[in-house]
């Protein structure tokens, strides 16, 4: 981050705190967690730089966790838990989080692979353990179909014609 990113994102900082600081905001929302409302001015700047990396990949913001791996003495952190471990949202049934926002940080490789697994997990849940494997089955049996057809999609009604000289042309059958 340069000098005028830390000024500016202090300076965002601060002002996020004066609109959350009115009401009616004020009364609906708890206290500020991090950094916390005693710091300020400089000592807002160092945790700025200590803690904001540049990055445009957003995550984590449906913390995730399980009621019943939460001691009593975590009450706080409890009722900020927006999904459970099945990706499932509190409080409303049927309603599943399959994408970034249940990442508690940002990978180190790209975002997309690590949503792609979360979303494949999701598939899991709605499917269960049977069905799952039934399609994964389903998946690879069609892989290697393709493996072994040279890659065409549909083989029955595109074909290739070798004709001498290594070329080949199109003929739908």
């Amino acid at each position: 981050l340069t000098g005028k990113d830390v000024r500016v994102l202090s300076w965002g900082v601060e002002k996020v705190r004066g609109i959350f600081g009115m009401e009616p905001l004020n009364s609906a929302v708890g206290e500020e967690l991090s950094p916390g409302a005693g710091v300020v001015e400089k000592d807002l700047h160092d945790f700025v730089k200590d803690n904001v990396l540049p990055n445009s990949h957003w995550v984590g913001t449906a913390k995730m966790g399980s009621k019943s791996k939460v001691g009593r003495s975590a009450a706080s952190y409890e009722k900020d838990i927006v999904v459970d471990e099945r990706l499932a949202v509190r409080g409303v049934k049927g309603l599943m989080v399959a994408d970034a926002s249940v990442m508690p940080l940002i990978p180190n490789g790209n975002v997309h692979s690590t949503v792609c697994v979360v979303a494949e997990r999701a598939v899991e849940f709605i499917l269960g353990p049977k069905e799952w494997a039934r399609a994964e089955k389903r998946i690879r049996e069609e892989e290697q179909k393709k493996k072994e057809s040279g890659g065409n999609k549909n083989t029955a009604t595109n074909t290739t014609e070798k004709r001498e000289g290594g070329g080949g042309r199109r003929r739908n059958n």
